[in-house]
């Protein structure tokens, strides 16, 4: 008991910016306005739930996300499901169809549709979780990487974050997405300061693991710089070939049926879709940047004026800074960056 509360008040600091974590993404979880992709993910984890149950089909049948989303979120039908078992073999709910297959039919109607309110607090909670490991994750790796008071600095910049905290309450991929982000970034910052074979291992399944959430490589890009810097030994591409092994395991956890060609042309049709739908200012700038540079050596040259954006205004831009920020922050983080 005392080594307990002694670790506490060593780190008070660190409990403050978790609990003030907690307290910003559980406090108004339910009732709060619905997002646009909560609908698609909890209905898939429903139907991928009773699949699994009824006919020990693990396959989502749906891949505009990753499968481990639905995994996931499938998870908050559990508890549910093992109640309503219990309370209808003990006679208190309704009594089961004689056949077996018949009776975890009933039990999975009873865990998804009399308590569809609370699966759907459950579902959010379950993404507020993440958001406060994600937290956590940020003081380990400042703590890592530099100084616990940069750890801690850094985490209560992300706990108080509009952004973060607002997607926090949503049953969406964002949040896991950025956790697991976070989480191989850390393994990858004991693998640059130890060099050891588990970091590699732990940061290969971490990525592996990001990517089948929403199919975004970002947690791979500093992978290669990482192992770039670790020359410690001569043994370092049998770590490189067991790290991408690794990740290839990763991404095989998070979706099981990755390798069936359903499966294989689901994706590239869902990822193509998303390509089209994330075509922003940003993706427009980048693609002009781009032509303009392919231009070179062609018998006509693109004009500067073509890679100029045409759609950032000073409106875009005043509202972006000042009404997500506030004057006060935008002020504090434009003298943070200098």
């Amino acid at each position: 008991m005392k080594l307990r509360f002694g670790f506490i008040y060593r780190n008070k600091f660190l409990f403050l910016i978790l609990l003030l974590s907690a307290l910003v993404r559980f406090v108004g979880l339910v009732p709060n306005i619905a997002h646009t992709d909560e609908a698609y993910i909890t209905e898939h984890s429903k139907i991928l739930f009773y699949k699994i149950v009824t006919s020990f089909d693990f396959d989502p049948h749906a891949y505009k996300y990753g499968s481990f989303i639905f995994y996931f979120q499938s998870l908050v039908y559990i508890p549910f499901f093992l109640l309503g078992f219990v309370l209808t073999n003990i006679g208190i709910a309704s009594p089961p169809p004689t056949e077996f297959h018949n009776r975890i039919i009933d039990f999975v109607e009873y865990a998804t549709d009399t308590n569809s309110q609370f699966l759907f607090f459950e579902g959010r909670a379950l993404t507020a979780i993440l958001g406060v490991l994600s937290v956590f994750l940020v003081y380990l790796i400042g703590k890592s990487l530099f100084t616990k008071d940069i750890g801690l600095l850094s985490a209560l910049f992300l706990a108080i974050n509009p952004f973060h905290s607002r997607d926090s309450r949503y049953i969406t991929t964002d949040v896991p997405l950025l956790f697991f982000i976070l989480l191989a970034i850390f393994f990858m910052a004991n693998l640059w300061k130890t060099g050891k074979l588990k970091w590699y291992v732990l940061s290969g399944i971490a990525i592996g693991l990001s990517l089948t959430i929403k199919y975004f490589p970002l947690a791979f890009l500093p992978f290669p710089l990482v192992v770039f810097l670790d020359q410690r030994n001569k043994i370092l591409h049998f770590k490189v070939i067991i790290s991408i092994l690794c990740i290839i395991f990763g991404i095989w956890l998070g979706i099981p049926f990755v390798f069936k060609r359903e499966s294989i042309n689901l994706i590239q049709y869902e990822v193509n879709a998303q390509l089209l739908w994330y075509g922003t200012t940003l993706t427009a700038f980048i693609s002009s940047v781009v032509s303009f540079f392919a231009s070179f050596g062609k018998n006509q040259v693109l004009s500067l004026s073509t890679i100029i954006p045409t759609e950032i205004t000073e409106f875009h831009s005043t509202f972006l800074i000042f009404r997500v920020l506030g004057i006060p922050l935008t002020i504090i983080s434009l003298a943070g960056l200098l």
